[in-house]
């Protein structure tokens, strides 16, 4: 038999999905990421350069977090 790979986590769709849902005065709050049982705050949305970090495709959409 073989062996396939579940992705177990969010795109970038799944998360427009989400957006979407949102009422209009949840759009205005600042956007959060917990993690390890605290809240930090995105400071941007940045693209991969492959050039600059290999770590991720060319072209990766990323949230920046201070």
């Amino acid at each position: 038999t073989g062996s396939f790979y579940i992705n177990t986590f969010m795109t970038f769709k799944q998360l427009q999905h989400f957006l979407y849902e949102l009422e209009d005065e949840q759009l205005d709050f600042d956007v959060m990421i917990h993690m390890d049982g605290e809240y930090y705050p995105v400071n941007d949305l940045q693209i991969c350069n492959e050039k600059e970090d290999d770590r991720l495709d060319d072209g990766h959409p990323y949230l920046e977090v201070e």
